[in-house]
Parts: structure tokens; C-alpha cells; sequence
């Protein structure tokens, strides 16, 4: 299917799911721990970009522009006067 370069699509869709299970860990914890999510989330990102190996994920901007900004930047909407 894939260049010898080219993660299959499988794999990029275990890394996503596998992402989300981290991300939704995360948010209990700092849940739990009483601390703004974001620092949180921030502070796993940090340690995951150390882990060697993760396939490159590349990603469509228009994906990222209807999926993933909207709920980002929606609560934040929320609050801002």
C-alpha cells in the first residue's frame, strides 16, 4: 500500500485512537489533581515528543480547520468578554 517511508493507514489510525485514550487520561488526572487541564496536557505533550519512534502523522489542513480547531477554540470563545 505505503511507501517504505509511508506509515500505513492503520497505524496512523492506532496512533489517533491511542492520542485520545492519553489526552482523556490526562484530563482526569488534572481533573482529579485540581490543576488546569492545559498544563496538564501540555506537560504529557512535552513527554510524548520524547518517546523515540512515533510514526510522522501528516495531517490536511482542512482537516485540522473542521475537526480539531473548532473544539479548541469554543470554550475559549465562551469565557472571552
Amino acid at each position: 500500500m505505503g511507501g517504505p517511508h509511508e506509515p500505513e493507514m492503520i497505524d496512523v489510525i492506532e496512533l489517533v485512537i491511542g492520542l485520545l485514550i492519553g489526552v482523556s487520561v490526562l484530563a482526569v488526572v488534572a481533573n482529579r489533581l485540581q490543576v488546569p487541564t492545559a498544563i496538564v496536557l501540555v506537560i504529557g505533550g512535552a513527554l510524548f515528543g520524547l518517546i523515540p519512534g512515533p510514526p510522522p502523522v501528516h495531517l490536511d489542513p482542512e482537516l485540522v480547520f473542521l475537526f480539531f480547531l473548532p473544539p479548541l477554540l469554543y470554550p475559549a470563545a465562551l469565557y472571552t468578554s
